[in-house]
């Protein structure tokens, strides 16, 4: 059965006429009554001018109908009107290419925007800016293109719509945490508190991250990233508050580890420049700042003294892994992954030691 949807919102004026003719007060009766021109409530009636809550709680006096009812039908009238003036201008776009680029059927999915069944495409892409707090797809790209203009690597194949929404909702997502005044050095007392916690297996793990890094005027947000951005972390920033932004790419800790403290590394390190640091996987990182940040978090995850000792010896069992992991008190999927990474074990050797993640439907 097929949905039934109107395109119209009664005028205001249409219920002040219906309450007139209920009690037989003519138009210029209502001028006589209210002291005003009856050319004004012609065009009052004719919904030619807005209605004022002073006339409206005139007419509550003449006709008994509640002004802050009357004023409240009047503002949802109006945005009604501008609502189909947005979506009238939105059908001179080319609707299915920016559904297609905004993975707009992955936010629907995730419910990241709500629309009613029935929704034109248009209405739908409506929403879409509602998401972005934009009234235009061009307003959307010039507020968010920036974020990612510098540090945003095409090497990796990323699509920048997709990434523009990760963005956003990492944003959104971070607003509703209660954070103070950025203290770098708080932060960094805080970075060692977090570097503790890299044996837990718990999905509470990373509430006590956000948590310490609140406290130090860092927001921390956990969001899935959206299809074909391929993100697999950020630092951006609400006013002088860095935001870390992981998307948990590949799904394991020794991934989620490294990305967590790659951006940590440009907050401490790349501070002064406070720019947006958008990271992808590459496979020749060229750029000094993210050799900075991937130096830190390597080594601020294996001591890199001990870490060269124990590739020295090449003993690669299982059960040296686990010993290693557990007297340097890492998570043995963690030295597992950075094997990997290194060439010195095959991808998929040992991966049964690291801990994965799995994203629920309720995110």
């Amino acid at each position: 059965m097929g949905v039934l949807k109107t395109n119209y919102f009664m005028p205001t004026c249409e219920l002040v006429e219906e309450r007139l003719e209920c009690y037989n007060i003519s138009q210029k009766e209502l001028s006589e009554r209210l002291k005003i021109s009856e050319k004004h409530i012609s065009k009052l009636l004719n919904n030619q001018v807005l209605l004022t809550i002073e006339m409206a709680m005139a007419l509550e006096q003449v006709i008994g109908l509640n002004h802050e009812i009357l004023m409240n039908y009047e503002t949802k009238y109006r945005s009604f009107l501008e609502k189909n003036k947005i979506i009238e201008e939105l059908e001179k776009e080319d609707l299915e290419e920016i559904e297609r680029e905004f993975q707009l059927n992955f936010l629907l999915q995730k419910k990241w925007i709500n629309v009613s069944k029935g929704d034109t495409l248009a209405e739908k892409v409506y929403e879409l800016l509602n998401f972005f707090g934009v009234r235009s797809i061009d307003i959307l790209k010039e507020m968010y293109l920036p974020k990612i203009s510098n540090y945003a690597f095409k090497e990796d194949g990323f699509k920048t719509e997709p990434l523009l929404v990760w963005i956003r909702k990492c944003e959104i997502e971070s607003r509703k945490q209660t954070v103070g005044k950025f203290d770098k050095y708080k932060f960094e007392e805080n970075v060692e508190k977090i570097s503790a916690l890299i044996t837990e297996t718990d999905v509470d793990l990373f509430d006590k991250i956000k948590t310490l890094c609140n406290e130090s005027g860092v927001y921390f947000v956990m969001q899935e990233a959206v299809p074909n951005s391929k993100v697999r972390g950020a630092v951006t920033w609400i006013g002088n508050n860095p935001i870390i932004q992981i998307s948990l790419r590949y799904s394991s800790n020794d991934h989620f580890w490294f990305a967590f403290f790659h951006e940590v590394g440009h907050i401490l390190l790349h501070i002064k420049k406070k720019q947006n640091m958008i990271d992808h996987d590459m496979s020749d990182v060229t750029i000094q700042i993210e050799k900075e940040a991937d130096e830190y978090s390597i080594n601020k995850i294996i001591n890199k003294d001990k870490y060269e000792q124990f590739i020295g010896k090449m003993d690669y069992k299982k059960t040296s892994i686990i010993d290693f992991a557990k007297e340097n008190n890492i998570h043995p999927g963690i030295l597992v992954g950075r094997l990997q990474h290194d060439g010195e074990i095959p991808w998929e050797r040992f991966a049964d030691l690291k801990i994965r993640y799995k994203w629920t439907t309720s995110n």
